[in-house]
């Protein structure tokens, strides 16, 4: 085994896993069309996806709860990370699909636990992204529980904030994100939002030009305040 370096970045903890690797499709850059599953339901996953280029999105439903939670994940971030809790299958249930050509490094997820055995501060470092995937996913829970028009601009403004880029007005989000995936992500009856897509507009809060929403003055910054 060659430790690279006390580097516990991902893109360090990835260098090392494709060094190590004793199998080619152990640590492998793959390709998925858009409208391309995956994560399926009550299916067992065998593999970690980080994204280098596109979008998916999730879905995942806590145990006990009949509400699920709609996620969009770009570059940098990881599908399957769940899938830590193997013996916990029920605490978290997710289905990811790719919204655009997405691209990702894919690790084996044998190979990488039995790395992670001999390697503590690569463990911490993906206990800690669980931790904070957990927090998210139980501050998007607590989201969903504010009133219809308050779950609606906040949600509006994550997505900018998550994927959105940056134009003369402010941040524009992908057309992609289309008004039926906005519902489903802020949890409001599709008929509600162009309703309060106009009163925003009225409001200047946002501009709608064809597909595009563009919530104005605000920066590009992935910490947008709310």
């Amino acid at each position: 085994m060659v430790y690279i370096s006390s580097d516990t970045s991902l893109d360090g903890i990835i260098k090392e896993l494709q060094t190590n690797a004793y199998g080619d499709n152990l640590v492998q850059e793959v390709t998925f069309d858009k409208g391309q599953q995956i994560i399926a339901p009550g299916k067992p996953n065998n593999a970690l996806y980080i994204i280098t280029s596109g979008i998916s999105i999730t879905t995942q439903t806590m145990k006990d709860s009949l509400k699920p939670v709609i996620s969009f994940l770009t570059d940098g971030d990881i599908i399957g990370l769940e899938s830590f809790f193997r013996k916990n299958e029920s605490v978290v249930m997710t289905q990811a699909t790719t919204l655009t050509e997405l691209r990702a490094t894919r690790i084996d997820m044998d190979y990488l636990m039995n790395y992670l055995a001999n390697r503590p501060s690569f463990m911490e470092h993906f206990a800690n992204l669980m931790t904070e995937q957990l927090y998210n996913l139980y501050e998007r829970y607590m989201q969903l529980m504010l009133g219809r028009e308050e779950r609606f601009v906040n949600s509006l403004y994550d997505i900018a904030n998550k994927l959105g880029t940056a134009v003369e007005e402010g941040i524009q989000i992908p057309s992609v994100i289309n008004t039926k995936l906005i519902g489903a992500y802020c949890n409001v009856d599709r008929n509600f939002i162009p309703k309060q897509l106009k009163k925003m507009i009225e409001e200047d809060q946002i501009n709608v030009d064809h597909k595009n929403i563009t919530i104005k003055n605000v920066s590009t910054s992935r910490n947008i305040q709310l």
